[in-house]
């Protein structure tokens, strides 16, 4: 992937992750809306030295603006949002701190069918707008 479809592989799955975690603490979006979900994704990435503190809140914008459903990008959310529930119920079950790291083992990095997907979307930019 190029320099931004790889950014924005990233955020996705950060996205989903965070945007997870914030509806488990307020389900019905009641404290927490969008801005704190990009808020936390950008804090947490900057503190992390993933992206740049002047690229982040852009990166993840772009990747909140372009996911639909069904597309790579929902996807690779809807992966970090089903990690970070599989973590959060193994940290409140008491299990293993493996299993929490387990399950964000980050394993969409390796997903060879999902990266291709998403270099689709990059290569044929109509199905972003669609």
């Amino acid at each position: 992937l190029e320099p931004l479809p790889l950014q924005l592989y990233e955020a996705s799955y950060i996205l989903g992750v965070i945007d997870s975690i914030a509806h488990a603490i307020d389900l019905n979006e009641e404290v927490l809306d969008q801005r704190d979900i990009i808020d936390a994704c950008e804090n947490a990435t900057i503190g992390m030295g993933i992206f740049d503190e002047a690229d982040a809140r852009g990166i993840f914008t772009g990747a909140m603006m372009l996911q639909q459903e069904g597309n790579a990008m929902h996807k690779l959310m809807y992966l970090g949002a089903k990690d970070s529930q599989t973590c959060l119920s193994a940290m409140f079950e008491g299990k293993d701190s493996s299993e929490s790291a387990k399950a964000m083992g980050l394993n969409y990095l390796d997903d060879l069918e999902l990266a291709k997907d998403f270099n689709d979307l990059f290569n044929n930019p109509s199905s972003l707008l669609s």
